[in-house]
């Protein structure tokens, strides 16, 4: 597992943040983010979620980014053809602040990987 260093991360961070803002004219953070990740990842396009819908979006946005450092893997689909993610380890002994960085980075190795940035 490749690991980015932290000024690699922020400036990455920040030219995504930039790039998705012009794109959707609106500011760009980590939820947001993740959200865009759930709806690209289910392929259920853009529409209008309710609650639950959002919040099973942004944790298939978490759950993606989470897997490249092995603590989801995909395990098939929900009823709905969304994906769905079986957690492999436990995030619970890592501080807000580790899994914050985490996240950022499976954020940029999403979009790394799917040629955004």
């Amino acid at each position: 597992m490749m690991i980015i260093d932290e000024q690699t991360i922020n400036s990455k961070w920040r030219y995504l943040q930039a790039k998705l803002s012009t794109q959707f004219g609106a500011d760009i953070d980590t939820v947001n983010t993740l959200y865009l990740i759930g709806i690209q990842e289910s392929g259920a396009g853009f529409d209008k979620y309710s609650k639950d819908e959002k919040t099973s979006l942004i944790t298939i946005g978490n759950n993606k980014v989470m897997s490249y450092f092995g603590y989801y893997r995909q395990a098939g689909t929900e009823e709905n053809g969304w994906p769905a993610y079986k957690q492999i380890e436990s995030t619970e002994n890592l501080s807000q602040e580790k899994k914050d960085v985490l996240i950022m980075e499976g954020i940029i190795r999403y979009f790394i990987e799917i040629e955004y940035i």
